[in-house]
């Protein structure tokens, strides 16, 4: 007994610090997952650039001072479509999900104050994974396989206020909730060791905050009228202490179950995004922004996860508006193309030698506003890109991923004259 046991201690510790062939996104495994940048899906096609979008075709999902310039109750609904094709020194695999990108509703209450209320429930973080290798250690030949699922949701309400001269502000509150399970499972060819199944459930839950400014006065400050259609813009997501409940629940072949729970907390450092936009004649749109968010001091448990980093996120796009004068329906489609490059929040590598290192990626993205209706349209994005590298034993993950949004208004609150 003293010897099965040994070799299962030997084989979980081994999971910790070598890499596999993944049936899924293998880096989602570590931290919370794979996080969740979506500013619209407007921004989604112009290379993820949004905190500085302002005006009445979309609700900003990043920057809540960018919903001041909407005027008709609007609704926008995202479903997400990617395609994985893994590959790292042993050979790859192609994974697929679907994935709900999001609801959003915002309602405008007062057009002269810019004052618009708006709800959203986007994902903060994924979790989709799973791997499976054969290994042998200390002459014993085993299967080793684990996968996860879940992540973290957010539940925003906020609002949006025009304080003048071009200077709009916003506050969103955030609850963020969810479940990442991930499960750790041991087989072996010889029958007189024993197999072992780890089961991990982490339960999350916590407030942030997010504050956003943009400002349309630079013309007029420095009294340009090239500088007239720019428009700055910044977001700041506080940072939250989510409360933790973690149970583990351990089976092995002679049905010895043990579970244990544990409570603390989790830190989720605060997000800052700045960008900017510029029109040109009216109908031609460039924008970019520059993200970061130091996980370097994020500690669970009270301990800081030596693959948590300093994450850096940089995008830039433009949008093609129609002719005003268009006057068939190819004329009224929007083209919109961006790319972006992700310093991501997660390095891979080994906690003995104290040898990490950082998974990147970078994405070329494009899009199509399809008019549906009256201010109603479906937008199309897509995305193509490489995250990771197989340098090291790591693993490359090429990306393509399709989201399709509905974007429509209704006209609420209006006003009706009495004879």
């Amino acid at each position: 007994m003293f010897r099965r046991r040994i070799a299962v201690v030997i084989l979980i510790v081994g999971l910790a610090v070598t890499t596999a062939q993944a049936g899924g996104p293998v880096y989602s495994r570590f931290g919370i997952g794979d996080l969740y940048y979506f500013a619209g899906s407007r921004s989604y096609a112009m290379g993820g650039a949004g905190v500085g979008l302002f005006g009445d075709g979309f609700i900003n999902r990043i920057n809540p001072a960018g919903l001041a310039g909407i005027t008709n109750t609007r609704f926008s609904g995202t479903f997400e479509y990617s395609n994985y094709s893994s590959t790292d020194p042993t050979g790859s695999a192609r994974y697929a999900r679907g994935d709900f990108g999001g609801l959003s509703v915002a309602i405008p209450v007062s057009q002269d104050y810019g004052v618009v209320l708006v709800g959203d429930l986007t994902p903060y973080s994924l979790v989709n994974y799973a791997v499976s290798r054969d290994a042998t250690q200390l002459g014993i030949t085993s299967n080793q396989q684990f996968y996860g699922s879940g992540g973290i949701s957010r539940f925003d309400f906020g609002s949006s206020i025009s304080i003048g001269n071009g200077l709009h502000a916003g506050l969103k509150i955030n609850y963020l909730a969810g479940t990442i399970v991930q499960t750790t499972k041991l087989t072996f060819a010889d029958n007189s060791y024993s197999g072992n199944e780890l089961t991990v459930s982490d339960h999350y839950s916590g407030i942030s905050f997010t504050l956003g400014a943009t400002y349309q006065g630079i013309g007029d400050l420095f009294g340009s009228a090239a500088l007239k259609p720019l428009v700055l813009g910044i977001a700041l997501e506080t940072p939250a202490n989510l409360d933790l409940r973690e149970e583990h629940f351990t089976s092995t072949a002679q049905q010895y179950d043990t579970t244990s729970i544990r409570n603390s907390t989790a830190d989720i450092p605060p997000f800052v995004v700045l960008g900017a936009s510029y029109t040109f004649a009216d109908r031609y749109i460039i924008a970019a922004d520059f993200a970061v968010q130091d996980w370097s001091n994020a500690n669970t448990f009270g301990v800081h996860p030596a693959e948590l980093r300093k994450s850096m996120r940089v995008g830039a796009g433009f949008e093609i508006l129609p002719a005003k004068d268009a006057s068939t329906y190819w004329g009224h489609i929007i083209y919109r193309a961006g790319f972006y490059y992700n310093s991501s929040y997660i390095q891979v590598g080994d906690q003995i030698t104290g040898v990490f290192h950082g998974v990147d990626g970078y994405s070329l993205t494009a899009g199509l506003g399809l008019p549906i209706g009256p201010d109603s349209h479906l937008n199309l994005g897509f995305q193509f890109g490489v995250n990771g590298t197989t340098q090291n034993n790591l693993q490359k993950d090429t990306i393509f991923r399709i989201i399709a949004s509905i974007s429509a208004s209704e006209l609420w609150f209006v006003r009706i004259e009495e004879d």
